[in-house]
């Protein structure tokens, strides 16, 4: 069984009425035969293409594109379609003024652009993790001072005040059983 990779054509693209106009190379059982006879009338090319190839008077690159070239040529003779189809974002064309001089001004910008984005990144998170690490620390020093000071008033009702001492722990244990109550309860 004979089977073929689908090559596409882009070499005549045009724009009409925003769809693309398209010659492709489209593989069709029904043409098989008239492929075949084309690639068999073509021979003495790919003979040509592998002896220079083997006897090492052109290097493999130039063997290859010539091989490409030339099942190319075949494909489009035999299997050439043309198609329309509506564009999606990676097919649009660009606008005519854009060149081989813009693109090769833009690859550097790109580049570039990408860089300036990771570099913000990296010092926006080390700001951010300098931000977290002061945050956290005050937020501790601050339940540590409160702690304390809540730890003395504590001892200082104790000895001046047991009664009012005595409110204030019986009121956390209130709050702790209810809270032991209502987790049975949900728990059950």
């Amino acid at each position: 069984m004979l089977y073929c990779v689908f090559v596409e054509c882009n070499n005549s693209c045009v724009s009409s009425n925003d769809r693309f106009v398209q010659d492709k190379i489209i593989w069709d059982t029904l043409h098989t035969d008239v492929f075949l006879e084309n690639l068999f009338s073509k021979a003495d090319k790919f003979n040509f293409l592998n002896d220079k190839s083997l006897s090492g008077d052109i290097n493999i690159n130039e063997c290859m594109d010539g091989f490409s070239s030339l099942m190319h040529d075949i494909s489009f003779k035999t299997f050439s379609k043309t198609v329309s189809n509506k564009p999606d974002k990676s097919k649009r064309l660009k606008p005519p003024w854009f060149n081989n001089e813009c693109k090769l001004a833009k690859m550097p910008f790109m580049m570039l652009k990408d860089c300036l984005i990771v570099s913000v990144r990296m010092k926006i998170s080390q700001c951010f993790s300098t931000l977290v690490t002061i945050y956290a620390m005050s937020k501790g020093g601050q339940k540590d001072c409160f702690s304390i000071n809540k730890n003395s008033r504590l001892e200082r009702i104790s000895k001046s005040s047991p009664r009012d001492f005595w409110k204030y722990i019986k009121r956390y244990k209130i709050i702790l059983l209810k809270t032991i109550i209502m987790l049975t309860k949900m728990t059950c």
